[in-house]
């Protein structure tokens, strides 16, 4: 069973914080609320489910900008389950973190999808 980190319990449904801002989207200005955050969370979660075993793990590498677009696909990350191992977007390395690591997932952001 999935134990649910205390730091995302506003995933836990509506809140008054859901009119609350959480992020602020440099790119446009626009706050993105609580509950607005959450529906993008869940509409991003079920795509790092390919098994029907809820015990079945994988491994995701993120390399994603510091953006509402990056913190969301994170949080549906850990909202997942799964292991996470984080590297620098702009790393050179990437490819060295795949062929050591093999991760079944490898999660980037180009500039064009950042923001609303």
């Amino acid at each position: 069973m999935q134990k649910k980190l205390p730091f995302l319990t506003f995933l836990s449904g509506k809140l008054a914080l859901d009119i609350e801002p959480a992020f602020c989207d440099d790119t446009s200005e626009r706050w993105l609320k609580y509950g607005e955050l959450r529906e993008r969370i869940f509409d991003l979660t079920p795509r790092w489910n390919s098994s029907e075993d809820p015990l079945n793990r994988s491994l995701i590498l993120c390399a994603l900008p510091r953006s509402v677009d990056g913190a969301v696909t994170y949080l549906s990350a850990v909202n997942s389950g799964h292991a996470l191992l984080m590297v620098d977007p702009d790393s050179t390395d990437l490819d060295l973190f795949v062929e050591k690591y093999e991760p079944d997932w490898v999660v980037t952001l180009s500039k064009q999808s950042m923001g609303d």
